[in-house]
């Protein structure tokens, strides 16, 4: 029988992936071409304003609220406040 995957391919019983808390999206930046910081007045692409990027618990994120109309969205190790409608950032955090 010959074993073919090199080490690493077989995983423990009862082994889980890295789980990614609720609210929080884990997103490998430096591999997407697309993503980029944006700043205060810019507007973030269609494709980083779905629900899957939307941070429903900021206070465990240690994020203000966000003001009528305002969500945060969390990309990688940034947070930005954007306009619900409109995509339009209102604040950046970078780096988090």
């Amino acid at each position: 029988m010959s074993h073919h995957g090199g080490p690493g391919k077989h995983k423990p019983p009862g082994h889980r992936p890295h789980a990614v808390p609720p609210g929080h999206v884990h997103v490998h930046v430096h591999t997407d071409p697309h993503y980029r910081p944006w700043a205060k007045g810019q507007r973030v692409p269609l494709p980083y304003r779905g629900p899957q990027y939307v941070v429903v618990d900021w206070r465990g994120h240690h994020l203000p609220p966000p003001p009528k109309h305002y969500h945060w969205i969390n990309v990688g190790a940034d947070y930005f406040l954007v306009g619900v409608a409109t995509g339009i950032v209102l604040q950046s955090i970078l780096g988090r």
